[in-house]
């Protein structure tokens, strides 16, 4: 049975677009499931939006492609019905790739930028329903799981980055499927640290619980760059997780350590690698052709750390923290 990928986005902006990725899908040998060719039926019974959330229930993997639009609400919960089917994505724990239009991003920084000092009266050509559509790319970024926002310039360049989103996504699953013993072992080892922990510093059950809950956060394949950032400044894993339960935010933790951060564009530009590369160590990911995260940290304590980055850290802590309560 072929992999079911659910397609959302808005249709009257995208239909060229959405084209495209159906082609794409097909052509890798999955099956493209999308309203506007009837992939998931409809009934006289039930509202065309409720047949429409089952389906994206079913799907293996989904994709959320996000322009100028934010489109039609439900007038159940007052959000388009893209959003709602990434918010149905994420409560179903379905993997999915958010895909954010360059431009919308661009607008998105200048809204924000601007909030308190008239951002109301900002033109963004060709944006409907700003306040919605920009806080909708911020949930995203800010979201504890699957908070990873992938900038897009163009059908070609989206294309691209959906290849590549989900011949990575099928790669770690074959990867889990032929070792699924390594899995259990870092949770094993989690478990050792945590009993370590509770004998040495005589910490009571509740701290020692605490401690394995945020270890196993941490593992998680979508705190991996958190991980390795936190074993650069805090010395090795389980000092950071002592670090995650101590301080209260990212930032907090970044500057308890005595590091002093610089936040930068995404851009993938040559000036801005350069510079990561001159800093020992660094670690940058791309986020699509045009963009990267990253950061990396100098002798003298400064970091240097991308806008993404920044967001996807502060929900992996955030998301971490809030197993401590």
């Amino acid at each position: 049975m072929t992999p079911k990928v659910f397609v959302s986005s808005t249709i009257e902006d995208l239909a060229a677009v959405r084209e495209s990725v159906r082609n794409l899908i097909l052509s890798l040998g999955y099956t493209p499931i999308m309203s506007e060719y009837n992939d998931f039926g409809s009934t006289p019974t039930e509202a065309a939006t409720r047949i429409c959330y089952q389906a994206v229930r079913k799907c293996d993997v989904g994709i959320v492609i996000i322009a100028k639009r934010y489109g039609t609400k439900d007038v159940i919960s007052n959000k388009s019905i893209t959003h709602n089917e990434y918010l149905v994505m994420r409560e179903s724990r379905i993997p999915h790739f958010v895909f954010v239009e360059s431009e919308a991003l661009s607008y998105q920084n200048i809204y924000f930028k601007n909030q308190g000092e008239g951002a109301s009266t900002i033109v963004f050509p060709n944006v409907d329903q700003p306040d919605d559509l920009f806080g909708f790319i911020r949930e995203v970024s800010t979201s504890e799981t699957g908070n990873l926002r992938i900038e897009f310039d163009g059908q070609n360049s989206l294309c691209e980055a959906i290849k590549n989103q989900l011949a990575r996504h099928f790669a770690e699953l074959l990867r889990d499927r032929s070792d699924p013993a390594s899995k259990n072992i870092d949770k094993l080892m989690n478990e050792l640290m945590a009993l370590r922990r509770s004998v040495e510093e005589n910490k009571d059950h509740n701290d020692s619980r605490t401690f394995l809950k945020i270890s196993n956060q941490l593992r998680n394949d979508t705190a991996n760059n958190y991980r390795k950032f936190l074993e650069e400044i805090c010395g090795g894993f389980e000092e950071g997780v002592i670090s995650v339960i101590k301080y209260g935010s990212f930032e907090e933790l970044t500057t308890g350590h005595g590091y002093v951060p610089t936040k930068i564009p995404d851009v993938l530009a040559p000036d801005v690698q350069n510079t990561m590369r001159s800093l020992s160590p660094y670690y940058f990911w791309s986020l699509s052709p045009s963009a990267i995260a990253g950061f990396g940290i100098s002798k003298d304590r400064k970091i240097m750390i991308t806008e993404s980055a920044w967001l996807n850290f502060s929900a992996n802590h955030s998301a971490a923290k809030g197993l401590a309560k």
